[in-house]
């Protein structure tokens, strides 16, 4: 017990050391295991990123495709008009009575 007694100075420093190395020890696996997380995190929000660009390109090429579609029907509309008028204007300019029977049709009585 004289030996405790003379030493105990460097037996506190002893165990002080070895609850240093413990609690250390404690506090890298804490960082392993927080490191391990925000690894697993970055995966999953990439991964959510994918899904979410996926699926907004997937949306806009369905817009794209409506909006040309769309496009192609009023084109196809424009073409049968410019027809369609091209024929009575060749049809009013061959007869002379049609013309004034298509002005009485639109309300317009005199010229």
């Amino acid at each position: 017990m004289t030996w405790l007694k003379d030493k105990w100075e460097w037996v506190v420093a002893g165990l002080v050391a070895i609850l240093a190395f413990v609690l250390g020890s404690k506090g890298k696996n804490t960082e392993k295991n927080l490191k391990n997380l925000k690894v697993k995190e970055l995966k999953i929000q990439k991964e959510a990123c994918e899904k979410e660009l996926k699926a907004t390109k997937k949306a806009a090429d369905k817009h794209v495709k409506e909006i040309k579609r769309v496009q192609k029907e009023a084109d196809e509309k424009l073409k049968a008009a410019e027809e369609e008028k091209k024929q009575l204007v060749k049809h009013l300019k061959e007869n002379p009575d049609a013309i004034d029977k298509k002005l009485q049709e639109l309300g317009i009585k005199e010229v």
